[in-house]
């Protein structure tokens, strides 16, 4: 059964980056995305940088929110997934 909601998951979040990319200021390059993952869980990190990789050509992660601040502050991602507790 979590087999299932995980490929549910992975197909969902790819429809939702693929649909959102947006162009970079050179309209003749190619689409670039970048991404900050913000994750405590480990696990849980990796299994969204295995659904992304082959969507965001850059991605950064964190583990928790002070690092985060720091992370997009000189990174500048297109997209900011994070959990809430």
């Amino acid at each position: 059964p979590s087999d299932g909601l995980n490929s549910l998951l992975k197909q969902e979040l790819k429809t939702l980056l693929i649909n959102n990319k947006r162009p970079i200021q050179n309209p003749q390059s190619k689409i670039t995305m970048k991404l900050l993952i913000i994750e405590d869980n480990a696990k849980m990190r990796r299994l969204i940088k295995s659904v992304v990789f082959d969507i965001a050509d850059e991605v950064a992660e964190c583990e928790d929110g002070a690092n985060a601040l720091e992370t997009y502050t000189n990174f500048h991602p297109d997209w900011v997934l994070m959990d809430i507790k």
